[in-house]
């Protein structure tokens, strides 16, 4: 029995390299760009929420790719105006995903920051504080499955080991289009298995939480906030 590969092969592809801006795009250099398997990378959502400037871009190009277009396309260029409204969306995404989880703990005061940002998607505003985070669970699903349209599902087969006789086993995938699809699949996975995640205190980067008590997205920005509360708490009254 013939089978196409496109039935049974792995996880599709994609392309990363050096990339530059070029006025207001974005650009692959595909002559010298190698592809990968973004399901080997972890993080990549983390990485384009915290994309601000054409250089984070660039960077994430570097590390991942293009969002939207890959092997198959003979230009690669990408508006970078679209890159900051996804950047935007994934950013929106775990901040309401914050709001959502310091809300079941009883903490509402960023419920009601976002409260007012999502009242045109329902008939009606929240009765009560239940409703208020039942409201931003939903939105949150809603923005997720907009982001997951179009992408596949399917099995990848593991290699098996003639030596000792046992098939690899199989994986359960996503089959996007593109990275964007990816992105939004591993946004879902962070959110259906509540990893820990929260907006550092010191440059507003969104990151993977490791311990309960931090607050910083990393040891600099921790030991900078430091010294400015050390330098605010020294200074004399006539420096600037």
């Amino acid at each position: 029995m013939r089978i196409a590969r496109e039935l049974w092969s792995g996880p599709r592809p994609w392309l990363r390299g050096p990339a530059s801006f070029d006025g207001d795009w974005l650009v692959l250099d595909k002559q010298q760009a190698v592809e990968y398997h973004p399901y080997e990378e972890k993080g990549i959502a983390f990485a384009l929420a915290n994309v601000r400037t054409p250089r984070d871009a660039v960077e994430f190009i570097g590390k991942y790719g293009m969002l939207k277009h890959g092997p198959e396309d003979e230009d690669c260029r990408e508006a970078f105006l679209e890159w900051q409204q996804e950047a935007n969306c994934i950013q929106n995404v775990f901040f309401l995903v914050r709001a959502l989880r310091e809300g079941v703990r009883g903490n509402m005061e960023l419920a009601e920051r976002v409260k007012p940002n999502i009242q045109y998607l329902f008939s009606a505003p929240p009765a009560n504080e239940r409703e208020t985070l039942e409201q931003i669970a939903k939105t949150i699903a809603l923005i997720i499955n907009q982001g997951l349209n179009g992408v596949g599902q399917g099995i990848a087969a593991h290699q098996v080991d003639f030596e000792v006789g046992q098939l690899g086993g199989f994986a359960f995938i996503a089959r996007p289009h593109n990275l964007l699809g990816y992105i939004y699949h591993e946004l879902a996975m962070l959110i259906v298995n509540q990893v820990p995640v929260n907006t550092c205190e010191g440059c507003g980067r969104v990151f993977l939480v490791k311990d309960v008590r931090q607050k910083y997205c990393s040891p600099q920005c921790s030991n900078r906030a430091r010294f400015n509360r050390w330098y605010k708490k020294n200074k004399k009254p006539n420096e600037g």
